[in-house]
């Protein structure tokens, strides 16, 4: 054990609490709606990023519960048994919300004896001490098991009442304000994501280029069909044609719906087929510059185009469909961004068939319409797109650097706490003395 400020000590839970063990209960008794005599049961499950949360209950019958195993306002309810060992020691504070709630016996509460302690308490199960000490005991066969001896022997280090209320209060002050800026860091992938839209909104409808139009005297956009800038529109081969057995573990590459993502290729997925089978079905062949899409319409259209720097050639499978166009006519990266804006998932949606996996058939991709501007504008609508999305990834970038820091900075400041840094040593009311109370 390290070394405590003067006036410090080592105490273990069973110094500032009592321990109390769950309800154990008849399974065939174990029911998933409430009724009138029933008891709702917190479980494991129900701890959840250090809070109690109340949803998938069992609700077992009065007799079953003890008056001392409802849970009451303070007490830290702790995960005692579980098969993962990232789930046994979980533990959340309860609130006056909470004091109809039962608990369940894979499940343990150490219900503080004082508020001061409680609130000490309920800040140290939250360190990086306290997991690392779950870790060390906390063992089993197929379940792991914190067991109440080892609850009760964790050791935490103890100030004096006095700074132990100062350090908890400054603690609370300053992990509330690390909570808000992860709210506020949660907040900006939603923004980004519409600001994204907004931007292939833009593209799609002509204001992305507007000032570049009155400056260029740029014709206007003509309304086209797909069919018309394409020099070729195909689905990949079905059925027999390529079947699982055909797979291989190198070879011509099968890019795959796993692959295609919002204006993304998805490299992880590689799936091949040999050299042989790629002969017979050469004429599903893809080239750089085409545009690989999705027939299921999901959330958003996914859509991209097929890189040009795959180590093998590549053909695609059945529900990807590929566009080629007439690059003189139509910019690929421009149609992408055009297929990819939430007026196309509109329009696609409202067409699609299929009840649980609404799809487009291969005629509708080949009769949709769009507005259609001259080439020059097109490549001016994707220079201004791909540097709206380079801010906006670097932004992201920025985004993940600060949401990976900020559990950290948690861990460091309560790592502060517990060795004495948050409140000084001694004060003008309350000297630091050895062995001062719980």
């Amino acid at each position: 054990m390290s070394e405590l400020p003067r006036g410090w000590r080592w105490a273990s839970i069973c110094d500032l609490c009592d321990l109390v063990r769950g309800v154990t209960y008849a399974g065939n008794e174990a029911h998933t709606q409430p009724a009138d005599g029933l008891i709702p049961l917190l479980r494991a499950t129900n701890i959840q990023s250090g809070r109690i949360v109340t949803h998938d209950l069992v609700y077992v019958p009065r007799r079953y519960v003890a008056p001392r195993q409802y849970l009451r306002s303070g007490d830290l309810l702790i995960a005692t048994s579980s098969g993962s060992r990232d789930v046994v020691g979980k533990a959340a504070p309860a609130g006056s919300a909470h004091e109809h709630y039962a608990f369940g016996a894979f499940c343990s509460v150490a219900r503080p004896r004082t508020a001061e302690a409680a609130a000490w308490l309920r800040l140290f199960l939250r360190s990086a001490a306290y997991r690392a000490y779950v870790e060390s005991v906390a063992f089993g066969a197929s379940i792991n098991n914190f067991r109440s001896t080892d609850i009760g022997n964790l050791p935490l280090p103890l100030p004096p009442p006095g700074d132990r209320r100062r350090i908890s209060t400054r603690l609370d002050s300053l992990l509330a304000r690390t909570a808000r800026v992860r709210d506020e860091l949660a907040a900006i992938p939603p923004l980004a994501s519409r600001y994204r839209q907004a931007i292939l909104t833009a593209a799609a409808s002509g204001s992305l280029t507007r000032a570049w139009r009155a400056k260029a005297a740029s014709p206007v956009w003509r309304r086209t069909r797909l069919v018309d800038v394409a020099q070729a529109i195909f689905d990949g081969p079905f059925g027999s044609n390529l079947k699982s057995s055909d797979y291989t573990s190198c070879g011509v590459r099968v890019v795959r719906l796993e692959n295609i993502g919002h204006l993304r290729f998805l490299h992880d997925r590689q799936t091949f087929i040999s050299a042989d089978k790629h002969a017979a079905l050469i004429r599903y062949s893809l080239r750089p510059h085409d545009i690989l899409i999705s027939s299921f319409v999901n959330e958003e259209i996914r859509a991209c185009l097929y890189p040009s720097d795959l180590e093998t050639p590549a053909i695609n499978k059945a529900d990807c469909f590929c566009i080629r166009l007439d690059e003189q006519v139509c910019d690929p990266k421009f149609l992408a961004f055009r297929l990819a804006c939430r007026t196309t998932h509109s329009l696609f949606r409202a067409a699609a068939h299929g009840a649980t996996r609404p799809r487009i058939r291969l005629g509708q991709l080949r009769a949709f319409e769009f507005d259609l501007p001259p080439i020059d504008e097109q490549r001016e609508i994707v220079r201004l797109a791909e540097g709206a999305f380079a801010r906006l990834d670097r932004l992201i970038a920025s985004w993940t650097r600060a949401s990976s820091l900020a559990p950290r900075l948690d861990q460091a400041l309560l790592a502060k706490a517990f060795r004495g840094a948050l409140a000084p040593e001694d004060t003008p009311d309350e000297p630091a003395v050895a062995g001062s109370g719980v």
